[in-house]
C-alpha cells in the first residue's frame, strides 16, 4: 500500500472543504428556485427539457413539481391525465383543476427559460 503525500492531502482537504460548501449551497438555491432539495433532479429535469424534445420533466413526486418549456401546456397536460380546469375556482397563479373524486390545486409559475408546475397540499 502506497503512502498519501502532503501535496496529496492538501487537495484532498481543499476538495472536500468546497463540497461541504457547494452542496449544501447548491441544495439551498434549488429548495428555494424549484421548492426541491434535491439540485440533481432539477438539474437533470432542466436539462432534459432544454435539450430533447421533451416538454417536461417531473423534478419531484410529492408534492408534485414539473418543470415544463414554456411553449407546454398545463391543461393539455392536465387533460390526458383525466382532469378539467375549474375556471371558477382560480385565484390568480394558483389553478385548480378535477376530475370525478378530487381536486388539484396547481401553482403555476413562469419565467423566460422554463415553467414550473407545483401542485399544493
Amino acid at each position: 500500500m502506497r503512502k498519501i503525500r502532503k501535496p496529496e492531502i492538501k487537495i484532498i482537504i481543499c476538495v472536500s472543504l468546497v463540497l461541504l460548501f457547494l452542496l449544501p449551497a447548491a441544495s439551498l438555491y434549488s429548495l428555494q428556485t424549484f421548492h426541491t432539495a434535491n439540485p440533481f433532479s432539477a438539474a437533470a429535469g432542466l436539462l432534459k427539457i432544454t435539450f430533447t424534445d421533451a416538454e417536461y420533466a417531473e423534478i419531484q413526486s410529492y408534492p408534485k413539481v414539473i418543470v415544463a418549456k414554456t411553449t407546454a401546456s398545463l391543461d393539455l397536460y392536465m387533460q390526458e391525465q383525466g382532469f378539467r380546469q375549474e375556471k371558477d375556482d382560480q385565484m390568480g397563479a394558483l389553478l385548480v383543476y378535477s376530475n370525478d373524486c378530487t381536486k388539484d390545486y396547481i401553482l403555476f409559475s413562469q419565467n423566460r427559460y422554463f415553467s414550473q408546475w407545483r401542485w399544493q397540499e
